[in-house]
Protein backbone atom coordinates (compact mmCIF):
# COMPACT_ATOMS: atom_id res chain seq x y z
CA UNK A 1 0.00 0.00 0.00
CA UNK A 2 1.36 3.10 -0.91
CA UNK A 3 2.21 6.64 1.63
CA UNK A 4 -0.86 8.56 -0.57
CA UNK A 5 -3.51 5.07 0.67
CA UNK A 6 -2.40 5.12 3.80
CA UNK A 7 -2.58 9.12 4.37
CA UNK A 8 -6.06 8.52 3.82
CA UNK A 9 -6.83 5.85 5.61
CA UNK A 10 -5.14 7.60 8.52
CA UNK A 11 -7.66 10.64 7.94
CA UNK A 12 -10.63 8.03 8.17
CA UNK A 13 -8.91 6.39 11.55
CA UNK A 14 -8.48 10.19 12.96
CA UNK A 15 -12.08 11.32 12.39
CA UNK A 16 -13.51 8.57 14.08
CA UNK A 17 -10.42 8.41 16.90
CA UNK A 18 -10.94 12.16 17.18
CA UNK A 19 -14.53 13.07 16.94
CA UNK A 20 -16.25 16.49 18.08
CA UNK A 21 -12.61 18.67 17.24
CA UNK A 22 -12.32 21.73 19.69
CA UNK A 23 -8.77 21.89 21.12
CA UNK A 24 -5.52 22.12 19.48
CA UNK A 25 -4.21 18.41 21.43
CA UNK A 26 -7.35 16.58 19.57
CA UNK A 27 -6.32 18.35 16.28
CA UNK A 28 -2.67 17.61 16.60
CA UNK A 29 -3.79 13.94 17.32
CA UNK A 30 -5.58 13.71 13.70
CA UNK A 31 -1.68 14.63 12.58
CA UNK A 32 -0.16 12.24 14.83
CA UNK A 33 -2.53 9.33 13.57
CA UNK A 34 -1.68 10.11 10.24
CA UNK A 35 1.47 10.32 10.37
CA UNK A 36 2.28 7.23 12.24
CA UNK A 37 0.65 5.66 9.49
CA UNK A 38 2.53 6.70 6.92
CA UNK A 39 6.05 6.10 8.74
CA UNK A 40 4.62 2.32 9.17
CA UNK A 41 4.52 1.57 6.07
CA UNK A 42 7.85 3.57 4.99
CA UNK A 43 9.28 1.38 7.73
CA UNK A 44 8.33 -1.58 5.90
CA UNK A 45 9.69 -0.45 2.84
CA UNK A 46 13.06 -0.43 4.78
CA UNK A 47 13.13 3.42 5.41
CA UNK A 48 13.75 4.67 8.80
CA UNK A 49 12.96 7.87 11.23
CA UNK A 50 15.86 10.15 10.54
CA UNK A 51 14.58 12.88 12.73
CA UNK A 52 12.04 13.86 15.57
CA UNK A 53 8.95 14.79 14.07
CA UNK A 54 7.99 18.52 14.23
CA UNK A 55 4.14 19.75 14.90
CA UNK A 56 3.15 23.10 14.64
CA UNK A 57 0.12 25.30 12.82
CA UNK A 58 -0.44 27.79 10.55
CA UNK A 59 -3.77 30.20 9.02
CA UNK A 60 -4.47 29.94 5.45
CA UNK A 61 -1.80 31.71 3.43
CA UNK A 62 1.01 31.63 6.07
CA UNK A 63 4.11 29.68 6.16
CA UNK A 64 7.01 28.79 7.82
CA UNK A 65 10.56 27.65 7.56
CA UNK A 66 12.34 24.70 9.39
CA UNK A 67 16.01 23.98 8.92
CA UNK A 68 18.04 20.46 9.83
CA UNK A 69 20.69 18.67 8.53
CA UNK A 70 20.54 16.01 6.14
CA UNK A 71 23.47 13.92 4.80
CA UNK A 72 25.64 13.49 1.73
CA UNK A 73 24.65 10.12 -0.02
CA UNK A 74 20.97 9.28 1.70
CA UNK A 75 18.08 9.79 0.47
CA UNK A 76 15.04 11.07 2.33
CA UNK A 77 11.35 11.64 2.23
CA UNK A 78 10.08 14.20 4.52
CA UNK A 79 6.70 14.23 4.91
CA UNK A 80 3.81 16.64 6.13
CA UNK A 81 0.45 15.50 6.84
CA UNK A 82 -2.46 18.09 8.11
CA UNK A 83 -5.91 17.72 10.40
CA UNK A 84 -8.82 17.52 8.88
CA UNK A 85 -9.63 21.07 7.95
CA UNK A 86 -6.44 21.09 5.74
CA UNK A 87 -6.93 20.48 1.97
CA UNK A 88 -3.78 22.11 0.13
CA UNK A 89 -0.54 22.22 2.45
CA UNK A 90 3.03 22.63 0.25
CA UNK A 91 6.58 22.02 0.73
CA UNK A 92 9.84 24.04 -0.72
CA UNK A 93 13.07 22.32 0.22
CA UNK A 94 15.67 25.19 -0.07
CA UNK A 95 19.84 24.32 0.56
CA UNK A 96 22.32 26.41 2.46
CA UNK A 97 22.15 28.59 -0.35
CA UNK A 98 18.96 29.03 -0.65
CA UNK A 99 18.82 27.10 -4.06
CA UNK A 100 15.68 25.43 -4.45
CA UNK A 101 16.03 21.33 -4.33
CA UNK A 102 12.94 19.52 -4.17
CA UNK A 103 8.93 20.52 -3.79
CA UNK A 104 5.48 19.46 -3.88
CA UNK A 105 3.00 22.24 -4.40
CA UNK A 106 0.26 19.57 -5.57
CA UNK A 107 -3.48 20.44 -4.33
CA UNK A 108 -3.41 18.51 -1.45
CA UNK A 109 -2.72 17.54 2.16
CA UNK A 110 -0.24 15.36 1.85
CA UNK A 111 3.10 16.73 0.14
CA UNK A 112 6.11 14.69 0.03
CA UNK A 113 9.50 15.85 -0.84
CA UNK A 114 11.95 13.47 -1.99
CA UNK A 115 15.61 14.11 -1.85
CA UNK A 116 19.53 12.67 -2.36
CA UNK A 117 21.75 15.26 -1.10
CA UNK A 118 24.98 15.87 -3.00
CA UNK A 119 26.61 17.16 0.31
CA UNK A 120 26.24 17.09 4.34
CA UNK A 121 24.83 20.31 4.94
CA UNK A 122 22.05 22.40 6.34
CA UNK A 123 18.65 22.65 4.20
CA UNK A 124 15.66 24.75 4.75
CA UNK A 125 11.93 23.43 4.18
CA UNK A 126 9.71 26.05 3.70
CA UNK A 127 5.94 24.80 4.77
CA UNK A 128 3.17 27.03 2.72
CA UNK A 129 -0.52 26.90 4.12
CA UNK A 130 -2.68 27.24 1.20
CA UNK A 131 -6.60 25.66 2.15
CA UNK A 132 -7.42 25.75 5.55
CA UNK A 133 -11.12 25.93 6.42
CA UNK A 134 -11.11 26.82 9.77
CA UNK A 135 -7.86 28.56 11.21
CA UNK A 136 -5.39 27.13 12.39
CA UNK A 137 -4.82 24.42 10.85
CA UNK A 138 -2.52 21.53 12.87
CA UNK A 139 0.52 19.96 10.80
CA UNK A 140 3.21 17.61 11.30
CA UNK A 141 6.69 16.57 9.43
CA UNK A 142 8.09 13.43 9.23
CA UNK A 143 11.89 13.03 8.13
CA UNK A 144 12.22 9.36 6.46
CA UNK A 145 15.54 8.15 5.16
CA UNK A 146 17.93 5.01 3.74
Amino acid sequence: MGLKKVFHLGILISSVLTPGLTLGGEYTDQVKVQLGLIKLVGLAEGWEETHNDKFDRLDEGDSDLFSFTLRKGKSYKIITACDNDCSDIDLILYDENDNEISRDTSTDSLPIVDVRPKWTGKFKLKVRMYSCSNNPCYYGIAILGR
